[in-house]
């Protein structure tokens, strides 16, 4: 007895496999132009990764020094970096959590110039040094990573490799996923590479399979990535204000108040307060610009966001007005607290950043096996953009996805107008010249 297969059936097997072909087909065109872009993002990220370990060599006559019998008070010591750099100010100074052994460290600024980060001995106030931070081989990889230092159009362009990153990641768990099983046979090609084989088939393997264990990493650290772009985070940021869950620290900051006509807290006096809210934690304090504003703070660290804190002290009684910590933080503040350390891996120290780094070189293989791969394969003559499916239709699943993802990546979503015009475009005018070549009389 044999069994046929029933329309209803055929069609939806049709649909499938027409949702695969057109999702291959986009992973190609936004892999193949999107190409060096997610690998100047990979190679950049991978290099500002270690970027604290390295800043602790190169400069390490500036960040540490011996320790003496006394300190001397941060005002004194900013005295000493304004007569340093008499046309600049100090906008705010860092106090390592441990005092001992370590340098302070004074922001300092000017109009029209950056900001210089100078280095002061707290015993014998002596200058260690200074260094414009913009000016640094870490912050310049940082911009480079982040805009291409092209300004607004380099963080848009960072942010369509990036969209297109998290959906070429998905899209490629989905074509790497074996559509059948193998009766009888071993799981190269899927589970690891098969490495004897040809250099086609290696370079497929390189490129789906060691994609495909570290994808949840990779899927981490771009989408944390998105929360410093310039479309997708600067939205989250307008949410965050809109919706009342900033910190009022830096959006909302009470004014001092001073019914006494008392005098101001000196910047000593300010540390020592926020050092008794925060004990044995960094902290960075920025002084009040007038009468009315208050002291800054700002504990802990960004790779150590459950112990970080922001919050402002009255310049005169030395009151906390607003704080913000993990415990009063609202979900959505929490999330952006949590994107730095999980983006750059530093959330659980060298392991994670270890991570990271293999992470970063399996975005790289994966992108460079990619463009091989279509090189060596593409028909002379031809770009090699793979077949159709059999007719227009789709599953209903794989239209709400493609909706559904040009809504939560913006930058993305309007891209993929621009690549459905390219994919119709290299569709028909090939078909024009073929009609027209058929049209077209013998001579």
């Amino acid at each position: 007895m044999t069994t046929r297969e029933t329309p209803s059936a055929g069609a939806n097997e049709r649909k499938v496999e027409n949702s695969y072909r057109t999702l291959w087909r986009w992973h190609f065109y936004a892999g193949l132009i999107l190409a060096p872009m997610l690998l100047w993002a990979a190679v950049t990220g991978a290099i500002y990764i270690f970027a604290d370990e390295v800043e602790q060599v190169l400069y390490r006559s500036m960040l540490y020094v011996e320790s003496g019998a006394s300190r001397r008070t941060l005002d004194e010591l900013r005295d000493i970096a304004e007569a340093a750099f008499p046309e600049e100010h100090v906008s705010s100074v860092l106090v390592k959590g441990e005092e001992d052994g370590h340098a302070v460290i004074f922001s300092m600024h000017a109009e029209g110039q950056g900001t210089r980060y100078v280095y002061l001995d707290p015993y014998t106030g002596a200058t260690l040094g200074s260094r414009m931070r913009d000016e640094s081989f870490f912050p310049i990889v940082r911009q480079l990573h982040r805009n291409l230092y092209l300004g607004m159009t380099g963080r848009i362009l960072m942010e369509l490799a990036t969209s297109w990153g998290i959906i070429l990641l998905v899209t490629g768990i989905y074509l790497w996923w074996p559509r059948r099983k193998k009766q009888g046979r071993d799981s190269g090609g899927v589970w690891w590479p098969r490495w004897r084989s040809g250099t086609r088939v290696v370079l497929r393997d390189l490129h789906a399979v060691f994609g495909m264990y570290l994808m949840p990493a990779a899927l981490v650290i771009l989408a944390t990535g998105l929360f410093f772009s310039q479309v997708w985070g600067r939205g989250y940021l307008t949410a965050l204000v809109v919706s009342g869950n900033a910190p009022d620290a830096f959006f909302n900051p009470p004014h001092s108040k001073n019914p006494n006509s008392a005098p101001p807290l000196s910047l000593q006096q300010a540390y020592e307060t926020a050092k008794a809210h925060d004990p044995g934690l960094s902290i960075s304090i920025s002084p009040p610009h007038d009468e009315e504003e208050g002291y800054g703070v700002g504990a802990g660290s960004a790779d150590v966001p459950h112990r970080r804190s922001i919050s402002v002290l009255d310049q005169y009684s030395g009151e906390v007005l607003t704080r913000t910590d993990m415990t009063n933080a609202s979900p959505m503040l929490k999330v952006l607290s949590y994107a730095y350390p999980l983006h750059v891996g530093s959330i659980f120290g060298l392991p994670t950043k270890l991570l990271a780094l293999m992470t970063c070189l399996v975005i790289i293989i994966s992108t460079v096996s990619g463009v091989w791969m279509w090189w060596r394969a593409r028909p002379r003559g031809s770009i090699g953009v793979p077949r159709r499916g059999q007719d227009r239709s789709a599953n209903r699943w794989f239209v709400l996805l493609l909706c559904g993802t040009g809504v939560l990546l913006p930058v993305a979503g309007a891209s993929m107008v621009l690549f459905f015009a390219i994919d119709q475009l290299i569709t028909r005018v090939p078909r024009h010249f073929r009609r027209a070549t058929t049209k077209s009389p013998d001579r």
